[in-house]
């Protein structure tokens, strides 16, 4: 049978041989047996596998990458504490407490935003 798809050769079952013929317009040809493309097949499953984590172990550092950026955007409080807030703490322990919680808090809310962000697929620019 002829596959020019995949090269233009003709592949002979060896009946009782346990393995193909594989020859090609010029005469010239070689035979696999069973136990060869056993071999093969392993070997080229190996390499898929072997790609497929590279190409994963490629993505994850990029979505760290990512991820990380995304914190470092997160913006930190600048300058002095406003003065609204320091006459709620005044010293109140139990305020300042509540202050900071709400400060972590609104810095996940954003932080959690910017990563999701960043992880969301882009759409294709026409």
């Amino acid at each position: 049978m002829s596959n020019e798809a995949k090269g233009p050769y003709t592949v002979t079952e060896l009946m009782g041989a346990g393995g193909w013929r594989l020859e090609y317009p010029n005469g010239k040809g070689v035979v696999v047996q069973d136990h060869d493309l056993a071999f093969m097949l392993r070997d080229c499953a190996n390499m898929v596998h072997s790609q497929a984590l590279t190409s994963q172990a490629a993505r994850v550092r990029e979505l760290e990458r990512l991820v990380l950026e995304a914190i470092d955007a997160e913006p930190e409080l600048s300058g002095p504490m406003p003065d609204g807030m320091w006459n709620i703490i005044n010293g109140d322990r139990t305020a300042c407490t509540h202050a900071l919680v709400v400060c972590v808090q609104e810095t996940k809310a954003g932080i959690r935003e910017r990563v999701l962000k960043a992880l969301t697929p882009k759409e294709p620019q026409q």
